[in-house]
């Protein structure tokens, strides 16, 4: 029976079989695609984060520098 029912409708199978197929395949490469997209930006996302911890630590270095020239300057300045 079932061999008769493919027999008989073995193109439109065939053609349901491919297009099944073709909706898997675009299914995993929209996934691949969009896990790429994903891992790009956060890897971009990491890269900025860094450059602006970066030029905030610097920014904070010069202060600490500053203060402490100042601090050590009023101290002179008083023990005199």
């Amino acid at each position: 029976m079932i061999w008769a029912f493919v027999k008989a409708y073995w193109k439109q199978l065939l053609i349901v079989l491919m297009l099944a197929a073709l909706v898997i395949v675009g299914v995993v490469a929209w996934n691949v695609h969009g896990d790429r997209q994903y891992d790009a930006g956060y890897a971009q996302a990491k890269a900025d984060r860094k450059a602006e911890d970066d030029k905030a630590r610097q920014h904070d270095e010069k202060e600490k520098a500053t203060n402490e020239r100042e601090a050590q300057r009023a101290l002179d300045l008083g023990a005199q």
